[in-house]
């Protein structure tokens, strides 16, 4: 009832609609609806300047150049896929969290930081907690730590801005413990990242 209901409102608002543009006006002639109101330049980029804004920083950079070929690319994304059991072929969508994350992996290994980074932040928009131990189907185990991953492909495309923010939320969340055997990589991290921090203040 409650569809049957929507579909009337709709057609209702669809015939005033019509009415409005082929009433005639005071002149005689036919009314038009108000055309839309442009947007200039300059309000567009402050659209999205506030959107940036509204995004974490490591959210918030300029994509640089990838390095592997469109071929490389293709061949590397269906070897992923084969490994996940998920179509090469499946929109970006429907690909499950640990098949960009995977993907990701290769792509850091391939060289292709930009491609990578990309692929792992699609993978925190459908699984945003980290878990060392994460079961990703059947007996497949993995150590989910996105945000660390995050910051160290930053820091291969210098975002260091961008790695800073991205191993700090890894701080807060506990992704990497002391104990864990990804540790001695993300303090080494972290070290170079503040100390690069700390030359750029000190040169402020």
């Amino acid at each position: 009832m409650r569809g049957k209901r929507a579909i009337r409102i709709w057609l209702t608002g669809v015939l005033l609609a019509i009415l409005a543009v082929s009433t005639p006006g005071r002149d005689g002639a036919p009314s038009r609806l108000a055309p839309p109101e442009e947007t200039s330049p300059a309000s567009a980029a402050e659209a999205q300047e506030q959107h940036d804004e509204g995004l974490p920083t490591y959210r918030r950079f300029q994509p640089r150049p990838v390095v592997l070929s469109d071929e490389q690319y293709r061949a590397l994304r269906e070897s992923v896929a084969r490994r996940c059991r998920t179509g090469s072929d499946d929109a970006t969508s429907l690909a499950p969290w640990y098949f960009h994350y995977e993907l990701g992996l290769e792509l850091q290994n391939a060289g292709d930081p930009q491609r990578a980074l990309d692929a792992m932040i699609l993978a925190i928009d459908d699984r945003a907690d980290p878990k060392l131990g994460t079961r990703m189907y059947g007996m497949w185990f993995i150590d989910y730590v996105p945000y660390f991953r995050i910051a160290e492909l930053h820091a291969a495309l210098e975002n260091y801005e961008c790695a800073r923010d991205a191993l700090e939320l890894s701080e807060k969340l506990a992704e990497v413990p002391v104990d864990s055997t990804l540790f001695e990589e993300w303090s080494a991290l972290k070290s170079d990242l503040d100390t690069r921090a700390g030359l750029m203040k000190h040169a402020e």
